[in-house]
């Protein structure tokens, strides 16, 4: 790697690895333009690399805890808690700068049916797909979540109720033509329901 900082050539040069239980999380360097470094520095630098590693790694480990808590499990999208969070977000950033924002309420109209004929794996795979299919319509600043069992919500950032309802009916005609197949052989038709609402100034996230 490239050193940052000054161009000079230094006299004195550590780089000591941030270790934690064996895995290497990055490296630590100190250089001295004035003396040549000794096995005392070394010890020194190393046991600060040693509480350095415990803390980055500790930091990683609650990042992906919380991580986990905001995701849901079966489609790898935001949660319901997750959810809530951006919504509140993205109504701050939509009065703030007075830009558009809508939403899209998506619910299956098929996982009572699939459960109850070929139970849930069938149910679970169709409710994947269903997340698939929302992911592969909507645009890169859109942001899908699944919201508790066959409810999805899609925030659409910047957009007005016309540019959801276009979004809203590529997600709906998608899972129309979309081939859901269970045991190899059988076929079966699959439908949603799809709902836009659109922000105005003063609104709370609950209306």
């Amino acid at each position: 790697g490239t050193l940052t900082g000054s161009n000079k050539v230094p006299r004195g040069l550590i780089l000591v690895p941030l270790i934690h239980e064996g895995r290497v999380l990055g490296a630590m360097s100190a250089q001295s333009y004035r003396i040549e470094y000794d096995p005392d520095h070394m010890e020194f630098l190393s046991a600060i690399a040693s509480q350095a590693a415990i803390a980055i790694r500790n930091a990683q480990m609650y990042k992906q805890t919380q991580e986990i808590a905001l995701t849901d499990y079966l489609t790898g999208m935001g949660n319901s808690r997750r959810f809530n969070l951006a919504l509140q977000s993205a109504i701050e950033v939509a009065e703030e700068s007075q830009r558009e924002l809508s939403l899209l309420l998506i619910d299956s109209d098929s996982l009572k049916s699939i459960n109850d004929r070929f139970g849930h794996r069938a149910g679970d795979l169709h409710l994947q797909r269903l997340a698939q299919v929302i992911r592969e319509s909507i645009r890169e600043d859109d942001m899908p979540f699944r919201y508790a069992g066959d409810e999805f919500v899609v925030i659409l950032p910047k957009s007005g109720i016309e540019d959801a309802v276009q979004v809203g009916e590529r997600i709906r005609h998608g899972i129309e033509v979309h081939r859901f197949e269970w045991s190899d052989t059988l076929v079966l038709g699959s439908t949603i329901s799809v709902g836009a609402a659109a922000f105005h100034p003063g609104m709370t996230a609950d209306a």
